[in-house]
């Protein structure tokens, strides 16, 4: 006689040891090795490589009895995802690559080469979109990772988060005394002397230290804990208040934004709750962040900050037209994922020249548009509604427990996140894509009907 492949309700999920150890290993791996970005391709190949295994094992495994309407919903959008560049690899007819816009450098080049009638791909330089849809695997795989997880698996990857970051934090601490040193530096970089952490960029530093914050607060207000709860709770608020402090010791404008933005998500629901206890736990925190602010400011770290909010000369704002040009020249169809860095310098203009090169639009959305055409438009406008789509059905159905909870926290970590490509790349690093992952794949979890969610919290 067959036995169903769907489980009884409230029959405790069974536990699984290697799906448990590989998505923490992946999350730790990416978070330590995965701040480098594309210029740093050894550590990137260890993150993929382990990744990709965590991605076979997770496929092999995966139960669809545990997946919902907004999981089946965000299984589409990351295929959606998936799909788009391996579309702009499909060979083209001659006559139709030949006319499509921005391909007037590919024409006269194929026209030397005789290549002319040959078919070609959307993409400009295909190896380019190959390696950018390869980037995918750990995103997607921690996304996968979180849909199966149980409750117990959960909080794990958050312990993870937290404890990665706080070695990134006491790195960052290490830095800031010995800059002048290499040892303690992950990447040869021209930020060298700051604070970066595990990261190549300060400004992927500080957006880690904010979005731990909201982590440890996740963590700090689970009350599942018993015994020491109390000790391991006011230990997490003291996490908290460094990674307060370690984001503004990178002298990042917009990770001093987004910190603000980061402790208004966690203090104004308890203001407006009006709890004597959520008062007193504010106001130690915001104690120790002054103390530990406090000792930044002897150090020259909170000069620099300030200094740099009055500097009024971005250079993102020289070469962000170039950008909206380039848009254009190439709209509606994209110049291939993974392609901005070579098309744009073929058609930069001579403003935007200087001793640094422009590797990255440093606003995500044009840089998406410019590779993606209206396509990447379309699937950006799509994931802004499934966000708003979120928040209403959030609003409107009150989670129990504490997947509510970290819905709402995660949605404030994606709305951070985003904010932060206004103005730079940092999902374009696998430790921040990681996390955002992470992240999207709590808010889908707290979208679930309420028995499922009871289903996997009892694990």
């Amino acid at each position: 006689m067959a036995t169903s492949p769907f489980r009884p309700i409230g029959q405790p999920l069974p536990r699984q040891p290697v799906r448990t150890f590989l998505s923490s290993a992946l999350l730790g791996i990416a978070l330590i090795l995965g701040g480098g970005g594309a210029r740093f391709p050894a550590t990137e190949i260890v993150v993929q490589c382990t990744a990709l295994i965590v991605l076979v094992y997770m496929l092999a495994e995966y139960r669809r009895d545990r997946a919902a309407l907004f999981d089946w919903l965000g299984i589409g959008f990351v295929l959606l995802v998936l799909l788009l560049p391996l579309v702009q690899l499909i060979p083209l007819p001659p006559a139709t690559w030949r006319a499509l816009p921005g391909r007037d450098f590919l024409l006269q080049a194929a026209d030397f080469t005789g290549t002319l009638d040959q078919p070609r791909p959307l993409s400009l330089i295909p190896d380019a979109t190959v390696s950018m849809w390869l980037t995918l695997i750990v995103p997607v795989t921690m996304f996968v990772a979180v849909l199966q997880a149980d409750g117990r698996e959960i909080r794990l990857l958050l312990w993870v988060v937290v404890g990665a970051a706080v070695a990134g934090a006491l790195l960052a601490m290490v830095q800031a005394v010995f800059g002048d040193s290499d040892a303690v530096y992950f990447y040869n970089t021209s930020q060298q002397g700051l604070p970066t952490g595990v990261f190549a960029n300060r400004n992927h530093q500080a957006l880690l230290m904010v979005l731990a914050l909201l982590t440890a607060w996740l963590l700090a207000r689970d009350r599942r804990r018993k015994g020491r709860a109390l000790a391991i709770r006011w230990g997490l608020f003291g996490l908290m208040a460094l990674f307060a402090a370690a984001a503004l010791a990178t002298a990042s404008r917009t990770g001093s934004v987004l910190l603000l933005l980061a402790l208004a998500a966690v203090f104004v629901p308890m203001v407006v709750r009006h709890r004597r206890r959520s008062a007193l736990i504010g106001g130690s925190i915001a104690g120790v962040t002054v103390l530990l602010v406090a000792i930044l400011v002897q150090t020259g770290a909170f000069q620099r900050l300030m200094g740099r909010f009055a500097l009024d000369d971005d250079n993102r704002f020289h070469f962000w037209p170039d950008v909206t040009y380039a848009i254009g020249s190439v709209w509606p169809f994209g110049s291939g994922y993974g392609t901005f860095d070579p098309y744009f310098r073929s058609i930069e203009s001579l403003d935007s020249l200087g001793s640094h090169f422009i590797n990255h639009a440093h606003n995500d959305y044009l840089e998406l548009a410019l590779e993606g055409g209206l396509p990447a438009v379309v699937a950006m406008a799509l994931f802004a509604l499934f966000l708003l789509v979120a928040a209403w059905r959030m609003l409107r159905h009150r989670q129990p427990g504490p997947e509510g909870g970290r819905g709402w926290i995660a949605l404030a970590g994606i709305f951070l996140a985003m904010l932060h490509s206004l103005v730079d790349y940092p999902l374009r690093t696998f430790a921040v894509a990681a996390l955002f992952a992470l992240l999207c794949g709590l808010l889908v979890r707290a979208l679930r009907p309420a028995s499922s969610a009871e289903e996997d919290e009892m694990a």
